[in-house]
């Protein structure tokens, strides 16, 4: 290949041969901030003029069957591009930049110099047209039509045309547009990306544990796989949807799930309207177990910490995403006629949303649905496991509840004698500590007091009292003495359980 190149005065291709100063290399290093001494630049001319004088003769190949005689930028870029490297920015097709020499021996692009005076003297560019608003369909179904206002869609498979009624069309007229609807593609994946694909799938639906804890690593840190997405997410919410009372698949499933939240390289974003559903099913589905004894409460604390997780990440950007998840739940939770698991996966999710949340959604109703649960134990002895397990995470809420409470601007609406009329002295572990208990509910009913001040002295009494949910004033129940340093208490987990506060 006759032909010159010149990068700095330093590199030079004459005649298929590549001669590269190890100036060039410390220039670029230094350029990338990376420090190189002489033997290092040395070691690497050879290694860099192999891969220069692969690169130029691929591109000559691209020129070649161009039936071209000079080496453009584009036939760099083709060679590049096979390569998986990363194209050149910033140079047109046309004729290269002249190479200017200065006073160092680098070679830099002829940079003219004008005037102030050469620059005030040009003529001003045209006036733009103004700007005309034009309404036309953008999308349809999801398909781009194929009308002037639109890119140019893709190579349509069928011949496919509909007639979209009256609008304005481009020459101004209110006449009927009838446009060319091309058919749904497939992004296709490359072999590789097929085969990650497949050993996905195969960890997930396989009961191999080293398989599967490696794939989720893998899918947790791994870059470059934007492209399957679309494919986990349809894959996950298929799943889903025909294995709702295999256990062992859905924990795998949302952990899969949270292993693709956790990595920084996805742009999830797009695809939370495919994700949430499933990850909503595992939190207030109605049956996610074969047996009575599977362990159903743990996936729904998990599945319910993801999507917790999911609107702290993207609830700022999403307005209507945590208002609507939270409506969800809330629904799931008040609607008699769901079951007390579904309950229980709500109850969690409302809990770790915040104290706010709390307020807003569990606390106004917390008596009502704590005699629903025990009147759904009477009617049938099966239910008293999970009403002892929505009372426990109620009662979770409740002290992370009155743990921030005193730093909220909120108004009372359920006080500590009415939780403890609901759990006793279950709720004193999960307050701050057993020594603060009382200095705890002080605060709590001071800030009621101040909020609920009377207007004259005979109202001072009353003012005095806890406010309760139905209206009524009745006087505080007395408060349990300070607990020793150790203490064993029962959670409405399992009546015949016995936990140590301090294992919690």
């Amino acid at each position: 290949t006759q032909s010159t190149w010149g990068f700095g005065g330093q590199l030079l291709v004459m005649f298929g041969e590549v001669c590269i100063r190890p100036e060039l290399i410390r220039v670029i290093a230094e350029a990338m901030d990376i420090r190189l001494n002489d033997d290092v630049c040395e070691s690497m001319v050879p290694d860099v003029e192999y891969r220069i004088r692969d690169l130029v003769q691929e591109a000559v190949k691209f020129m070649h069957h161009s039936r071209r005689d000079t080496l453009t930028c584009d036939d760099i870029n083709c060679a590049l591009r096979i390569r998986n490297a990363e194209t050149l920015f910033g140079y047109a097709v046309c004729d290269p930049p002249p190479l200017v020499k200065t006073a160092d021996d680098i070679f830099a692009p002829k940079i003219s110099e004008r005037s102030l005076k050469q620059i005030q003297s040009d003529k001003l560019p045209t006036v733009p047209p103004p700007l005309q608003l034009v309404s036309h369909w953008l999308s349809i179904e999801g398909t781009q039509p194929s009308i002037p206002h639109n890119p140019p869609p893709p190579a349509q498979q069928d011949g496919r045309s509909e007639q979209l009624g009256e609008g304005i069309s481009p020459n101004g007229s209110n006449q009927p547009i009838t446009v060319a609807i091309g058919g749904k593609k497939t992004h296709p994946l490359s072999k590789e990306q097929r085969l990650y694909l497949d050993k996905v799938v195969e960890a997930i639906r396989g009961n191999d544990k080293d398989l599967f804890d490696g794939t989720m690593k893998s899918i947790s840190e791994e870059m470059g796989m934007n492209q399957l997405l679309p494919y986990f997410s349809n894959f996950m919410e298929q799943e889903v949807k025909s294995n709702m009372r295999d256990l062992p698949l859905l924990f795998k499933l949302i952990q899969f799930a949270r292993a693709l939240f956790d990595n920084p390289h996805f742009n999830l974003e797009p695809y939370l309207h495919q994700f949430m559903p499933s990850i909503l099913t595992c939190v207030v589905g109605k049956t996610l177990h074969l047996h009575v004894l599977d362990d159903h409460w743990l996936l729904r604390e998990r599945a319910a910490k993801l999507v917790v997780d999911v609107c702290a990440r993207w609830g700022k950007k999403h307005k209507d995403l945590q208002p609507k998840i939270t409506k969800t739940l809330a629904t799931a939770l008040w609607n008699e006629s769901r079951t007390l698991r579904t309950a229980y996966g709500a109850i969690v999710a409302l809990g770790l949303f915040g104290a706010r949340v709390t307020h807003a959604l569990l606390l106004p109703h917390a008596m009502d649905f704590v005699k629903r649960a025990d009147r759904k134990a009477e009617e049938d002895p099966s239910f008293v496991i999970d009403g002892y397990m929505c009372k426990g995470a109620l009662l979770i809420a409740a002290g992370a509840y009155f743990r921030a409470f005193p730093t909220l601007s909120l108004p009372i609406v359920l006080s500590y004698s009415d939780f403890y009329d609901i759990f006793g002295e279950s709720l004193i572990p999960v307050l701050p500590s057993a020594s603060m208990l009382a200095d705890d509910v002080e605060a709590v009913e001071s800030v009621g007091r101040k909020r609920n001040k009377p207007s004259n002295e005979a109202e001072t009494e009353s003012a005095n009292k806890i406010a309760r949910v139905d209206g009524s004033a009745a006087p505080p129940k007395p408060l349990p003495k300070p607990l020793p340093d150790h203490i064993l208490f029962r959670v409405p987990v399992e009546p015949s359980v016995v936990f140590d506060y301090r294992t919690l």
